[in-house]
């Protein structure tokens, strides 16, 4: 249930609807004189309904909503004029009409801006529709004050409203072409006008026949509307009325159908003349025929070059698209041939991360600021576009332009549009973008250079993004092979039984005896034409490929199931404890705790018996979701471990909010130990002990290290001293001939 500012529930707001729809029923069922003072109480009280919204709520467009309240000021004004006289007198007639022209100022406040030739179009569709009604207007409601030659007075008076009410036909179908945001009160706030307008149309047919009188059951239109403008404003949704809609345009298929009825009316009232029922004003159908006609062609021929802009544009940043950007590239080449050229291309950084966290909208309105950034940083005679998505493109073609001081120069002006924050959904959000550029001194042959600008904005983002990379053979055969690389492991992973990818386990021994205490499985590749590769070969290419995840969940099934049959065939493993690493994208998965607590329930191990290895860089100290997983994690048995501690800033925080029992202290702590003793590493040797942390060092090499960290009363250690990472058929040979080894490196 949402509550608004005003502390309207829903609820309450489907309560007002009921008393607005009792009020309808008990108007008709009143008699004249009580209908003539409702019609004076609810525009009033509708009036201040708005006054009270605009004051509490702050709405987007306070004036246009004011100006809503003084038309229903008018309105009553001139229906209390109108009771007291029993009819419509002069000050009564121009209390309605000033109440027309406020309202029609109402909706022009509430109209967002559109670009010029959509908003040509708009005035087209409003023409037409005015024309024709006009026509109806005439014929129905003035021709027959013309034709009792009732006087220039009298006639003008029927035209009055009638001209004022098309005038706000006119402007709600603009108000629909331009796609104001959608929204409960802005949907009432459109039909309670057309109901106005419906109501004075029905008053004045009633009128020209005769059966109308003030408080008449005719009435019940305008009094209904002016209930539907009071309920516009008490629903929260009237703050986003008259906030511009984002996303593509909408089809201009409605447009197209009103051209069906409207082409209609000439013939329709030359069919009622035919039949006896209306008289026809030959002069009338001929005007009306001959401005509908040339109406609708302006309409056609204008809608065909928008037809054509919109297919060359994109209609959300209004840039040009991939089609004109190849269009104007194969003009270029046709018609500057030998010209130099140069096409860049950039791409949003974490754009989809923007999404996920803010919403299209807010997603939508960056790519707009983007767009407008971009086109104020780049000389006009550069091409900006926007290929989809939050892919832009940059062309120029011209003497020098296939110069590296040139392509530096666009590329700094580009990086130049986002020095500064962008203002998004009222908050600053920094964004950056990687911009990959390709050169050529014909622009003849830069059509085909497309792929290579992409390989240099791929670069740019492997460079730690923000910045840009020129394009250059070297720069080719290193993406393309990282890629390759990339499509190798992921052709690996899903073939996990062709023996490409396999784990191997390096042991963690206790340093007080020695004891085999833990396993830290560790992922290898057997390429099949480059031979084994360490991780540090590959895992890079793997994270930009999105692959991280899927290698942690191999290496987590390989090891527990690997785990489970050693266990199965001797009972010192299952002692001995199975350390998996995670990644930032494993971590970032909503059923982190779920799926590895389900890895291990296939494997048949106990949670006890597994220790999650996370590294500073990989994890959030702030992300509540990641601290509930890894809590719920904990609670199961599961230990938590912290690699590579002391290599980050944020180490204590994880102490604090991850439930931590395990610290890895990183090489670059143990390498200088036996030489140089680190203070650093005597604190937090001491902190872990006093906070009863089990302390393990990595990369133990030498026995001048050993000695020195058994000194400092370091926990447990690994390393290549002690064993390398072990193959699965190695690691049974090592545990039995465990004891020999360590009573040879001295720790028994």
């Amino acid at each position: 249930m949402w509550v608004s500012a005003m502390g309207v529930s829903a609820a309450q707001f489907r309560a007002a609807v009921g008393v607005a729809v009792a009020a309808a029923v008990a108007f008709a069922l009143a008699s004249p004189d009580a209908r003539l003072w409702l019609l004076v109480v609810a525009p009033l009280v509708a009036a201040a309904t708005i006054v009270v919204a605009v004051r509490r709520r702050a709405p987007a467009r306070p004036v246009a909503w004011l100006l809503l309240a003084l038309a229903l000021v008018s309105a009553g004004v001139g229906s209390a004029v109108q009771a007291r006289e029993q009819a419509l007198t002069g000050p009564a007639w121009i209390a309605f009409a000033a109440g027309s022209v406020a309202a029609a100022a109402g909706i022009i406040g509430f109209t967002p801006p559109l670009p010029p030739d959509r908003d040509r179009l708009a005035w087209l569709d409003s023409a037409i529709g005015v024309v024709s009604l006009a026509t109806l207007a005439y014929q129905f409601l003035i021709q027959p004050y013309v034709d009792a030659k009732a006087g220039i007075a009298a006639v003008a008076s029927a035209a009055a409203l009638p001209v004022l009410d098309l005038a706000l036909f006119a402007l709600l179908l603009r108000l629909r072409d331009r796609r104001p945001r959608r929204s409960v009160a802005i949907a009432i706030l459109v039909a309670a006008l057309f109901g106005a307008i419906s109501s004075d149309t029905v008053v004045g047919l009633a009128t020209v026949a005769g059966h109308y009188s003030p408080g008449s059951a005719w009435d019940v239109f305008s009094y209904v509307s002016y209930l539907a403008l009071g309920l516009a404003a008490l629903h929260p949704s009237m703050t986003h009325v008259g906030q511009p809609a984002h996303g593509p345009a909408p089809s201009r298929v409605p447009g197209l159908l009103l051209l069906l009825p409207t082409g209609a009316v000439v013939p329709a009232v030359s069919l009622m003349a035919a039949l006896g029922l209306a008289r026809l004003d030959l002069r009338l159908a001929a005007i009306a025929g001959l401005a509908l006609f040339l109406l609708a062609m302006a309409r056609a021929i204008h809608l065909l070059a928008h037809t054509e802009h919109a297919s060359l544009h994109d209609e959300l940043t209004g840039l040009g698209n991939l089609r004109r950007f190849r269009q104007e590239l194969a003009r270029s080449a046709g018609a500057a041939r030998g010209a130099s050229a140069l096409l860049a291309m950039l791409d949003l950084d974490d754009f989809k991360g923007i999404n996920d966290t803010y919403g299209h909208t807010v997603g939508d309105e960056l790519l707009v600021q983007v767009a407008g950034r971009l086109t104020a940083a780049l000389p006009p005679r550069l091409l900006v576009a926007r290929f989809g998505g939050d892919e832009f493109g940059v062309l120029a073609v011209g003497p020098e332009t296939d110069t590296a001081a040139f392509a530096e120069q666009v590329g700094r002006q580009v990086l130049s549009a986002f020095v500064e924050p962008f203002e998004l959904d009222g908050l600053p959000l920094r964004v950056s973008a990687s911009v990959g550029i390709v050169t050529s001194p014909d622009v003849a042959t830069l059509e085909g250079l497309q792929t290579d600008a992409d390989i240099a904005m791929y670069a740019a983002k492997n460079a730690g993004r923000s910045t840009y990379r020129l394009y250059t053979r070297e720069l080719r055969e290193q993406v393309l092979g990282e890629r390759t690389l990339a499509a190798e492991l992921d052709h690996a992973l899903q073939h996990p039984d062709s023996g490409g990818l396999w784990v191997a386990y390096q042991p963690v021994v206790a340093l007080d005896d020695g004891a085999l205490v833990g396993l830290e499985a560790l992922v290898r590749w057997q390429h099949p034409t480059r031979g084994p590769l360490v991780p540090a070969q590959f895992l890079p290419a793997a994270e930009r490929a999105g692959l991280s995840a899927a290698i942690d969940d191999f290496v987590l099934v390989t090891a527990l199931r690997q785990d489970a049959a050693w266990c199965a065939a001797d009972p010192v493993f299952r002692s001995v404890r199975m350390g998996v690493n995670m990644s930032a994208a494993s971590l970032g998965r909503a059923d982190l705790a779920t799926h590895v607590l389900g890895r291990l329930v296939d494997a048949g191990l106990t949670p006890a018996q597994l220790t999650v290895e996370i590294t500073e860089q990989a994890a959030v100290p702030g992300d509540l979701e990641l601290a509930a997983a890894l809590g719920d994690l904990d609670a199961a048995g599961v230990h938590l471990a912290i690699d590579d501690f002391g290599t980050g800033y944020s180490a204590l925080t994880y102490l604090e909010r991850f439930p931590v029992s395990v610290l890895k202290l990183d090489k670059s702590l143990v390498d200088s130990v036996a030489a140089h003793p680190s203070p650093l590493l005597a604190a937090v040797t001491a902190l872990a002990q006093s906070l009863g942390l089990i302390l393990v060092a990595e990369g133990v090499e030498t026995r001048g290290q050993l000695a020195a960290l058994q000194e400092l009363q370091v926990a447990l250690a690994q390393g290549f001293l002690i064993a390398a990472p072990l193959h699965p058929t190695a690691v049974t040979e090592y545990v039995r001939g465990h004891d020999a080894a360590m009573t040879g490196l001295s720790l028994r």
